[in-house]
């Protein structure tokens, strides 16, 4: 996870997904009573082109990194 400060170019929050060694990613199952609020994710896409078949059901599937997009609730990014 990066802050803000940490990130001039965007102010953005950024987190990023946990990945094995193996190519697997980490996942956990949290209880429902433990989510306060949600958060709208996107992708941190590069400097490349993204490639045509990457759609948006499907980009967080792609990428391993995201900004917390703080334009979504502004209320909730300034808890954070």
């Amino acid at each position: 996870m990066t802050t803000p400060e940490q990130q001039p170019e965007s102010q953005m929050w950024s987190v990023e997904r946990n990945v094995f060694q193996s190519g697997q990613c980490e996942g956990l199952v949290i209880p429902i009573d433990w989510v306060s609020h949600v958060l709208e994710l996107v992708p941190v896409f590069g400097s490349g082109n993204v490639p045509a078949n990457v759609t948006f059901a499907m980009s967080q599937e792609v990428y391993n990194c995201f900004f917390v997009n703080h334009f979504s609730d502004k209320e909730m990014y300034n808890v954070l």
